[in-house]
């Protein structure tokens, strides 16, 4: 089921997150739209009844002082024609209360309009059939008054309605801007949560296989299982399948060095063997010249043999993982190493000088002790003859750093940078009938950085040739 879920390509992912991110932020922004756009129009139906009912009072206040002054006019004249002119005004005057009424809706607008409207026509009733300075006309217009009240309490009715009005529309206002700053609060981390859960969703296939390409680099096979887009989820599948390939072809690799190694190491065997049985003259009293000959052939089956361990070495140290780390003494481990090339010492005449603290490490000894086999063999081979070697370490900073030194041609500037190489071989020639394989320094700087260390060659003057082993200071355990 999940797996019908899955984009099939990352470009659909991306897009289904990005309108899923969207969708959020497009509903919140269609709600404020549709807010504002309603406060928009309820603002402006209520501008626009305001101004109109306060239009229409301020005609109907003017319009009444119209009827008044028309009405006192026909008590001192007495001229029907102004009869006339009151009735106009008196239409003029209910027109705008009737319209400000129509727009209030209210019973009590009602009422008050029929109020206005009864006591107008009462006044022009009695200034149709009264004389102009009857009793009841002067009593009526005595309470002309009243009418003025009774309008202005319609036109105070307006105006009051009208601010009820605003008053209601900015708390729509307000209560629209809550809501959207409330929908924020809710879609804010939302949205965050879907762009985290995305982002997540992306990346880790990606990061997936990233770290599967390195482990496959570095010679670790791990298989990958992948949750995605199907088209990351098929990459995976033939990362895989490609890893079942390099175990085969390794396994194949390491099967054809174990035989090749064997074949090697049998027959030179048997001739180092020959060789001390004829050096220990059981066969025999050799002369002088003899005894140099049989010496150089040790030597040299000794060197063969080196390099077929560094082949093995190399081999290993591609395709093996981290070894097992232990505690030792430094001592003993230099002790060691020198115990095995006193020999190349002798025979060179080189003196070498060891110096350094009293140390206990806590590192991945098998590999140390290649790395400082190399330098110390290389040290041999290419140092001058009756010079001088030697081995110092110490703890500097944040470093535990380990110096071969030796007498001889220095390396040139052109070759310093590629020394490291597989394979490579400078134009310093190394001492013996035997040539190097140029892969020493190469599998000595893999068993230094294995355990996050570094090999350099450091910068000399004279005839000197440095190289210094740089691990962190958490490899000493004791001091």
């Amino acid at each position: 089921m999940f797996k019908r879920l899955q984009p099939q390509a990352v470009w659909q992912l991306v897009l289904i997150s990005l309108m899923t991110v969207v969708a959020p932020l497009g509903l919140l922004l269609y709600h404020t739209t549709v807010s504002l756009q309603t406060l928009a129009l309820d603002s402006r139906a209520v501008t626009e009844d305001s101004v109109a009912m306060a239009q229409n009072g301020r005609n109907a206040k003017a319009s009444l002082i119209d009827m008044e002054r028309v009405a006192r006019q026909y008590m001192v004249i007495g001229d029907k024609a102004l009869v006339d002119l009151f009735k106009s005004a008196s239409e003029q005057f209910l027109a705008p209360l009737t319209e400000i009424a129509q727009l209030l809706g209210t019973p009590e607008a009602q009422a008050l309009l029929a109020e206005v409207k009864e006591q107008q026509r009462d006044l022009q009733t009695k200034l149709e059939k009264e004389k102009p300075n009857s009793p009841a006309l002067t009593k009526e217009m005595a309470e002309f008054s009243s009418l003025q009240r009774s309008a202005d309490r319609l036109i105070l009715q307006a105006r009051t309605f009208s601010e009820d009005k605003l008053h209601e529309l900015g708390r729509a206002a307000a209560q629209a801007r809550e809501n959207v700053i409330q929908s924020s609060l809710v879609l804010a981390p939302v949205t965050l949560a879907l762009i985290v859960l995305f982002t997540y969703l992306i990346v880790r296939p990606v990061r997936q296989l990233k770290t599967a390409i390195r482990t496959l680099s570095i010679g670790r096979q791990k298989p990958i299982e992948l949750f995605g887009p199907q088209e990351l989820v098929q990459l995976a599948e033939e990362l895989n399948s490609l890893q079942e390939r390099l175990s085969q072809v390794e396994d194949q690799k390491q099967q054809f060095l174990r035989h090749v190694s064997h074949e090697l190491k049998t027959p030179l065997a048997s001739i180092r063997e020959g060789v001390a049985l004829l050096q220990e003259e059981v066969v025999g009293q050799i002369s002088h010249g003899q005894r140099e000959v049989l010496h150089l052939v040790n030597e040299n089956g000794r060197a063969l043999q080196q390099l077929i361990e560094n082949l093995l070495s190399f081999n290993r140290l591609n395709f093996s993982g981290q070894a097992q780390k232990m505690t030792f003494d430094m001592s003993a481990l230099v002790e060691e190493l020198l115990h095995l090339h006193w020999l190349s010492l002798t025979h060179k005449r080189q003196i070498i000088c060891v110096g350094g603290p009293q140390l206990t490490l806590t590192a991945e000894r098998p590999r140390l002790h290649s790395a400082l086999d190399n330098l110390i063999s290389n040290a041999i081979a290419y140092g001058a003859s009756e010079g001088r070697i030697w081995l110092e370490w110490n703890i500097e900073d944040d470093h535990f750093i380990l110096r071969v030194t030796n007498t001889g041609a220095p390396i040139p500037e052109a070759e310093r940078s590629r020394i490291f190489e597989p394979f490579y071989q400078g134009s310093v020639k190394r001492s013996g009938a035997v040539k190097g394989s140029g892969i020493g320094l190469s599998v000595a700087r893999d068993c230094i950085q294995t355990q996050g260390g570094e090999l350099k060659l450091l910068t000399t003057t004279g005839q000197l040739v440095s190289f210094a082993i740089y691990l962190p200071r958490t490899v000493v355990s004791a001091i």
